[in-house]
């Protein structure tokens, strides 16, 4: 699983599942998952206006983070 996007309230990428928008292979499915989902709901899609959307890479270690939108 290459890309990721998750809901997240600071800038990294979450170590748990609840956060999870998109996992997998294709980057323009992430970047189309990105681009739709809305700030300021927290991991149950519950408003919380400190939450925003990460966009990350898996680099062979860990995550990077390509792109974020939001309060974070």
């Amino acid at each position: 699983n290459k890309y990721r996007v998750d809901r997240n309230n600071k800038r990294h990428v979450p170590c748990g599942m609840n956060s999870i928008i998109y996992l997998g292979d294709n980057l323009s499915e992430a970047k189309r998952r990105f681009q739709q989902t809305l700030t300021g709901f927290d991991w149950w899609s519950k408003v919380d206006n400190n939450y925003g959307v990460i966009l990350s890479e898996w680099n062979g270690t860990d995550y990077k983070i390509l792109d974020c939108k939001g309060n974070i």
